[in-house]
């Protein structure tokens, strides 16, 4: 039989750090190395980590697995009560991308807070939910791990060198990197603090070995994963985080701020989205490609679903009209194939009844409402590129209609880019990126406009 390769690990195969009790061990009680250190970091700190897992699976037919992590970690305890918190995928390929990045803050109310800058360029502050859908606590969730160890939770090896206890280690990886899984439940084996002339340096953590299983497609691979983590410590009381800051204006701005304001409600977009993907688990690679028309013709819209590329035919049959109402409401008529009319029963033909429940807003993507300073002009292009706290969501929260808008544009946009044409929009080209553990999704989403003002509904279409 030949061998199966399984390329990433999926969502249980992270499982690998435990959230532990937490009991005192060690006898270091009075040693000013470690109260010197743990001072500094509950005042502040950087933590790079480099995270490995290795999968045997149990049946000699799969190839063995890894995946490797970069998990990156702020606290800061001057000013304000913050953590950022990043994980970086890492590919066979040598290609990367961003699984989860987040910046928390404490309230006064001692809940935990993201910081996010949004479109319109203000800052905005949601309060955390935790798994029980109760405002998550900052302290608990969040907050610095090292306010719950103590220097009795560890042994001296040498002047150079210390161990945590296998409790406090594993309560330390997972506040540190349970962002890579919801539910960590392995113990670690061994937690070593590295230090230089009295100063930490770096701490390697290694969990015990898990008997577990993954889900690949719809194969479930029982194997044991053993995992390492390699983690270097800087900026002990100094660090600051990244917290995300409104965009200034420039004169730069002043052209896509033009385009942005006189958009109105008033031209033809077409959306053409291509994707490539790979299933990780059987290597084969394939192409998506998928095109929706829109024809905005002030407070109306004739709708083309869309439809495969490859199919040249297509029929009016498919099309939808909508009518807005002034509170946002939407009326939708499709064209009745028995009479040739268009009707409101015929939506439910085409497959669309329920657009009479929808609103304006999953139609008509938010335009005019974006500020012009979160893009950044590259001179050398002429185009406006948006600015990273704002690339995962830009796409599908103000430019592709939330109707056909492919989920990945939810928070896994990498990128969104901006041509102007004589003074109005040409083009908006977003991409994403996606991996789940068993299929990775490359794609763009470029959305072309033309008849900007002077759209209008074909002479043919009467609404019954």
């Amino acid at each position: 039989m030949n061998s199966k390769k399984i390329i990433a690990l999926g969502s249980a195969a992270m499982m690998i750090f435990g959230l532990s009790g937490c009991g005192d061990t060690g006898s270091n009680t009075s040693d000013p190395v470690i109260t010197k250190m743990l001072n500094g970091l509950r005042s502040g700190f950087v933590l790079d980590a480099d995270v490995a897992l290795e999968g045997t699976p149990h049946d000699t037919t799969y190839e063995p697995v890894s995946q490797n992590y970069g998990a990156k970690y702020i606290f800061q305890n001057e000013g304000m009560v913050a953590t950022e918190r990043k994980v970086e995928v890492f590919e066979e390929d040598g290609t990367s991308y961003i699984g989860l990045q987040e910046l928390l803050k404490e309230g006064e109310d001692g809940a935990g807070y993201f910081l996010d800058l949004t479109y319109e360029n203000k800052l905005e502050e949601n309060v955390a939910i935790d798994s029980y859908g109760s405002v998550a606590n900052f302290g608990l969730y969040y907050g610095n791990p090292f306010a719950y160890i103590t220097e009795n939770d560890f042994t001296k090896v040498d002047d150079n060198t210390y161990t945590l206890s296998k409790e406090k280690g594993s309560f330390m990886a997972s506040r540190l990197f349970g962002v890579l899984d919801d539910v960590f439940y392995a113990l670690i084996e061994n937690t070593t603090f590295n230090l230089e002339n009295g100063t930490l340096k770096s701490i390697f953590m290694e969990p015990v070995d898990v008997d577990t299983n993954i889900q690949m497609g719809y194969e479930i691979i029982d194997l044991i994963i053993s995992a390492t983590a390699n983690i270097e410590i800087s900026e002990i009381g100094t660090a600051k985080v990244n917290a995300p800051t409104t965009k200034e204006y420039k004169s730069e701005h002043d052209a896509l701020k033009t385009a942005l304001e006189n958009i109105g409600e008033n031209y033809t977009i077409f959306v053409k989205e291509h994707v490539d993907e790979i299933n990780l688990q059987t290597g084969i690679e394939s192409v998506e490609t998928f095109e929706s028309h829109y024809y905005f013709a002030d407070n109306f819209l004739l709708f083309r679903p869309g439809y495969d590329a490859s199919i040249p035919e297509y029929s009016a049959y498919n099309d939808v009209v909508i009518e807005f109402g002034e509170d946002g409401s939407c009326t939708g008529y499709g064209l009745d194939e028995a009479t040739n009319t268009w009707t409101k029963e015929a939506l439910y033909a085409n497959g669309l009844g329920n657009t009479n429940s929808n609103n304006e807003s999953v139609f008509r993507p938010i335009i005019s409402g974006v500020a012009p300073e979160v893009f950044n002009l590259d001179s050398e292009t002429g185009v406006y590129n948006i600015c990273s706290e704002l690339a995962p969501y830009i796409g599908y929260d103000c430019f592709v209609p939330a109707i056909q808008a492919p989920q990945e544009l939810g928070g896994y946009g990498t990128g969104c880019s901006i041509k102007l044409e004589n003074g109005t929009f040409k083009e908006i080209v977003i991409e994403f990126y996606y991996n789940n553990g068993f299929r990775e999704r490359i794609g763009t989403v470029t959305v072309e406009f033309s008849n900007v003002g002077t759209t209008t509904l074909p002479s043919d279409i009467t609404l019954a």
